[in-house]
């Protein structure tokens, strides 16, 4: 067996369409156990489909979270042991840090 990062992509799905409402994503990164990388995709989809909740928001709107897709797997270099722990790494260009660091930018900030 052999420790993956598996990066999976929700979308918020609200009762009430609003006008000048915002797509909402989230990004998550989970760490699974697994044979290989196709037993690892398989284990975070069922997670993932497995952790879908619904609640009502403060407007009184449902909101429910489904799997988009599993956006990656990665293989560990090491058996994650604790704090400090890599559970995930990529690669990126300068484009993508460019981008990256608009994203990490406050939601109000990014219009």
């Amino acid at each position: 067996m052999a420790w993956f990062g598996v990066r999976l992509l929700f979308e918020a799905i609200h009762s009430e369409e609003k006008p000048d409402a915002r797509d909402l994503f989230e990004d998550r990164i989970l760490l699974v156990e697994a044979e290989d990388s196709s037993e690892a995709r398989a284990k975070a989809e069922r997670l993932g489909f497995g952790d879908q909740p619904e609640y009502r928001n403060q407007y009184g709107d449902v909101v429910s979270w489904r799997l988009v897709e599993v956006l990656d797997v990665c293989a560990l270099r090491e058996e994650p042991s604790g704090k400090g722990t890599e559970v995930f790494w990529s690669f990126l260009s300068r484009e993508e840090v460019d981008q990256l660091r608009k994203w990490q930018e406050p939601f109000e900030d990014r219009e």
